[in-house]
């Protein structure tokens, strides 16, 4: 397991662990972490009946298959004089998996459990606070702080009246518990807090509205100041992947940012950084938060403003990149060669498809004159910050996959893929190939309102839309390969999809046939 997939590391410094910790691990994903947290000089111990006696800290993460009501009493009972105990409770049975579902929650034992779980918490004298998974519990990811209904509904893209329905019949509830007040969370925020004085920032008190723990970057915390007209997104590196690719986030952030002040009305979309610093063995960077929902969680009534938006903010960055040229050959290993150090799994199916798509690339971006310019890298609906009420458009996130001399257009298709595999189930093939019909018959303007003119100013001819695509789908692939945690690809699907590009499908030899040199 790489520092990208593995939460302990994560888990460890949110709870500030000291070195030698002892700590016991109930349920199926916290069982799974026992050699990765040893290996980083804890003393694991695992828990099958919830009892170990004076632990430091205790967690209890259930897996899918976990079906037996947990051990509150134990669990609480096995915390030592600064214990802590970090962990989540599934429902079975929640208001979000349908009308059954919610009629049968109301009188199955679930429906206590929450009542249940802060009887004993207060019983013994725990200080604890209560925490609501995003969107699900189907993996662990986001847990934003169950009192601040606002941020619950920023986060889901609703309402506050839904947001309090969703605190009380989501499909689980977290919890953070600790036998003496001051520690963990709290532990951290003071040292945040300091760090932030140094930089010559006041934040005031300083509260944790959320925090990240998924498999496929770093631990990410929503911080509320109260001091500051705006809220902070800190976030921590371990070891030397995760340290590598959030450096060169906050790098290539701060110089985007910097550039193109030139039009401060596309600019203002660029995170502000704040603070860089060291703490033990991790590596931290605070930026000012981006106030708003991811986009994909807004309902579909949205989609056309948001898509809009994303299009003017891309006309925007192309506007200041420079006059087109074809690539040199610092262009061509910055492009088909990136993240190559980041390689987290490999497969034999992959290899052929991604040596031709480069043999491909290469020769045609040596003749194809492109505009180059800034590409995020990663541009779509998951990176784009919006106002849940109307869709605005508030901030473009997530910089690590960017590059400064990219030919413009490989976010416009990284956009259009996304979008239409929303509505494709996820068939990458399948949708490559009808991208690939559109270029084919001169009608991809007619994909997202105002597309035509983008096309015309940065990808006139069909070729170039052709090369263009391609390259996205080769950095797409790329990407994924950074992460021992695909985002549901496997190596066929992601094989497939460069096949269909490369003419194994019907469309993509109608491509080779009147586009390849």
């Amino acid at each position: 397991m790489d520092e990208f997939s593995d939460p302990s590391w994560k888990i460890a410094l949110l709870l500030r662990l000291p070195p030698g910790a002892r700590i016991a691990l109930h349920g199926e994903l916290a069982v799974s972490w026992e050699q990765s947290l040893a290996s980083r000089g804890y003393r694991p111990v695992i828990s099958p009946n919830g009892h170990a006696a004076d632990c430091d800290a205790v967690l209890h993460f259930p897996g899918r298959t976990d079906t037996q009501p947990p051990p509150l009493r134990p669990l609480f009972a096995s915390l030592g004089e600064r214990g802590q105990f970090f962990g989540l409770f599934r429902r079975r049975l929640s208001l979000f998996r349908g009308i059954r579902g919610a009629l049968g929650n109301l009188v199955a034992s679930d429906a206590v459990l929450q009542y249940i779980c802060e009887r004993e918490l207060r019983a013994l004298s725990l200080d604890y606070s209560l925490w609501v998974p995003l969107p699900s519990l189907h993996g662990l990811e986001e847990l934003a702080y169950a009192q601040n209904t606002a941020e619950v509904g920023a986060s889901l893209g609703r309402g506050a009246g839904k947001s309090r329905l969703f605190r009380y019949f989501s499909d689980g509830f977290g919890v953070h518990a600790s036998r003496k007040a001051g520690n963990g969370l709290a532990a951290l925020l003071d040292v945040l807090q300091e760090k932030l004085r140094r930089e010559g920032s006041t934040p005031g008190n300083l509260h944790v509205a959320r925090f990240d723990l998924r498999a496929r970057g770093a631990l990410v915390l929503i911080l509320g100041a109260g001091a500051l007209e705006y809220d902070l997104v800190c976030r921590f590196g371990y070891a030397g992947a995760t340290r590598q690719q959030l450096q060169r986030h906050w790098d290539l952030q701060s110089a985007l940012r910097a550039d193109l002040l030139r039009d401060p009305a596309i600019a203002r979309y660029i995170p502000r950084g704040i603070a860089q610093f060291d703490l033990d063995e991790y590596r931290g960077w605070i930026e000012e938060r981006v106030v708003g929902t991811v986009s994909w969680r807004l309902p579909g009534k949205f989609r056309r403003h948001v898509e809009q938006q994303l299009l003017h903010f891309l006309a925007g960055v192309g506007r200041l990149a420079a006059a087109p040229r074809q690539a040199s050959a610092e262009d061509l290993e910055a492009q088909l060669n990136l993240w190559a150090e980041q390689d987290s799994w490999e497969s034999a199916s992959l290899q052929e498809p991604l040596a031709a798509m480069r043999e491909l690339l290469s020769r045609a971006l040596r003749t194809e004159p492109f505009h180059y310019g800034w590409a995020h890298g990663d541009f779509g609906f998951g990176n784009a910050i919006v106002a849940a009420e109307t869709g605005d458009l508030r901030g473009i996130i997530d910089w690590e996959t960017a590059g400064r001399a990219a030919p413009i257009g490989i976010d416009l298709f990284n956009l259009l893929l996304q979008r239409r595999l929303t509505s494709h189930r996820g068939n990458l093939a399948a949708v490559v190939a009808q991208l690939l019909d559109l270029i084919q018959a001169g009608s991809l303007g007619t994909e997202i309102a105002g597309l035509g003119d983008f096309l015309a100013r940065f990808l006139p001819s069909g070729r170039q839309q052709y090369v263009c695509f391609g390259l996205a789908l080769y950095r797409w692939v790329r990407r994924e390969l950074r992460y021992a945690v695909a985002a549901g690809w496997s190596a066929d699907d992601l094989a497939g999809a460069l096949r269909a590009f490369l003419g194994s499908g019907h469309a993509g030899a109608r491509h080779q046939a009147s586009l390849q040199p």
